[in-house]
């Protein structure tokens, strides 16, 4: 997972996303490394989340939270607890802001939490909610068929949506798979 921070406070949010075992961005430049020259308009086209401290007020803070809002990515806008900032919060609580943004106040004690909070809810959920795209057909026995729709009408889903949920659970619980993907 790679996740693109603009941080310009003492705190340290790239340590504690690469503690959730992330590929951290933190400048232009590192998306280069990674991707080569841009093929796309945002170097945000190619991280799963954005993490930005709100209260810089530089330009660059400025053009990857709007980056940020029109891709639609998990992007976590903080400010620590007594540092409000009170223009830029007013214009991130409006309406027409998707949903893809969250907003928090921290404190040096409580900011690992929130970065492991929004990274674990927001990012993997965001990667977890794709739609299903791919057509795979299962041949099955007649008696496995039989207790298949007795589990799907019991649990009342379809069939595909119980065989997902398996998988999903199985890719969870896989640790061999799990470090492969890392």
């Amino acid at each position: 997972m790679t996740i693109f921070i603009v941080n310009k406070t003492g705190v340290d949010f790239a340590s504690f996303a690469r503690n959730e075992n992330c590929q951290v961005w933190t400048t232009f430049k590192d998306a280069y490394v990674y991707v080569g020259e841009p093929q796309a308009l945002s170097v945000l086209d190619w991280v799963d989340g954005v993490i930005i401290d709100i209260a810089d007020t530089s330009p660059d803070m400025h053009y990857v939270l709007a980056q940020a809002i029109i891709l639609q990515k998990p992007t976590l806008c903080l400010y620590k607890k007594n540092n409000r900032p009170r223009e830029i919060l007013a214009h991130l609580r409006r309406k027409n802001i998707p949903k893809s943004l969250e907003i928090k106040s921290y404190t040096e004690s409580n900011i690992s939490d929130v970065i492991h909070i929004f990274l674990s809810r927001k990012v993997i959920e965001d990667k977890e909610s794709e739609v299903p795209s791919i057509k795979f057909t299962l041949r099955l026995t007649p008696s496995l068929d039989n207790y298949l729709t007795w589990l799907a009408e019991t649990k009342k889903i379809n069939k595909a949506e119980f065989i997902r949920g398996i998988l999903k659970q199985s890719k969870k619980s896989d640790d061999d798979y799990n470090k492969s993907i890392k």
